[in-house]
């Protein structure tokens, strides 16, 4: 589920090359064709028109067939095998699944045990600290301005949103990946299920939970602020929550696990998600919805959620829309 690098794979100079040399000829005039042709004076006009038409179209198919190429080289090449992700969950996974459980848990499961309660504490006393949105404390939820609400909402869901990809490939590693790669050697996996099931239950469900309780108190921050200035700042803070995962990694984890979990990538067997469809199907919808429908899903899910908290029927935001000054000339008289 690489929903989010799929648009923007590496690509060679000559491709790049071969691409802008497409556009180019894209948008090339008829005239320019007509120039160019050697039999401009032996034909009338709109056959010269019809054959530049014709080169321009073949034109045109050419470059499509290349981009099509272009895929067909990701998905053999690059689609499938993936690492994990650089974190103190990742780092886990990796020695778990290379070295088993025991060296995992000496070496990496202090990091994972640390990560997630720190992470946990300060989410939790953070998210005590927030009034409820129908308490007066909460007023600034109606008095900030909407445009800034709903900018800031779209930042943090969109900056959440980007770990999802990361954690179900984890899921997929920790539960079906057969083979795994370090630089051109190949090499099976060889795990049981309950060692599968147990860093499965470790470094990846409890991620995913820590996920969702973060999500809500990130957003719940944000729709809280008493000013725009504190919407910023709450936008800006808690992100120091979600990376400090990393921040652990980065700080504890040695040159050896580091160099294992970025040098090793595993077979990600995508199927057993996607109810059984062809991996080229899988890639396609995958491809198509990466440069097309992600950044529209995210952009609405923040708007809808501006949008019902400022509706709510205890709330009672008057002006949906307008400028926070109105809002809380609307809040004061209400009082």
């Amino acid at each position: 589920f690489d929903f989010f690098h799929l648009g923007s794979l590496p690509k060679t100079q000559r491709q790049i090359q071969e691409e802008q040399q497409m556009e180019k000829i894209k948008f090339e005039p008829v005239q320019d064709e007509l120039r160019d042709s050697d039999s401009e004076d032996s034909l009338e006009p709109h056959a010269k028109a019809t054959v530049a038409w014709e080169n321009l179209e073949q034109r045109r198919m050419d470059h499509e067939a290349k981009l099509e190429k272009r895929k067909n080289e990701l998905f053999e090449d690059d689609w499938q095998w993936k690492s994990n992700a650089e974190n103190a969950f990742g780092a886990f996974i990796q020695k778990g699944m290379q070295d088993g459980l025991p060296k995992a848990m000496a070496q990496c499961g202090v990091m994972v045990f640390l990560s997630w309660i720190v992470q946990f504490v300060i989410t939790y006393e953070l998210l005590r600290a927030l009034p409820d949105l129908n308490s007066p404390e909460a007023f600034g939820h109606c008095a900030n301005p909407s445009s800034l609400q709903l900018a800031s909402l779209g930042v943090w869901i969109l900056m959440m949103f980007n770990n999802v990809s990361q954690m179900i490939r984890a899921a997929l590693i920790c539960l079906y990946a057969d083979e795994e790669k370090v630089g051109e050697a190949t090499n099976e996996t060889l795990r049981s299920l309950p060692e599968r099931l147990f860093i499965f239950f470790f470094a990846v469900l409890s991620e995913m939970a820590m996920w969702v309780f973060l999500l809500y108190t990130g957003v719940m921050f944000i729709l809280t602020a008493e000013s725009p200035v504190l919407i910023v700042r709450s936008t800006v803070a808690i992100t120091f929550i979600q990376n400090i995962d990393e921040t652990i990694y980065a700080a504890c984890a040695t040159d050896n696990i580091k160099s294992q979990v970025s040098g090793t990538k595993y077979k990600i067997k995508y199927n057993k998600v996607w109810c059984g469809l062809k991996l080229r199907t899988i890639f396609d919808i995958e491809w198509f919805y990466s440069l097309y429908i992600h950044l529209l899903v995210l952009t609405g899910l923040a708007f809808g959620v501006s949008f019902l908290s400022r509706t709510l029927k205890d709330i009672k935001c008057e002006k949906l829309w307008e400028s926070g000054i109105e809002n809380a000339e609307v809040l004061a008289a209400n009082d």
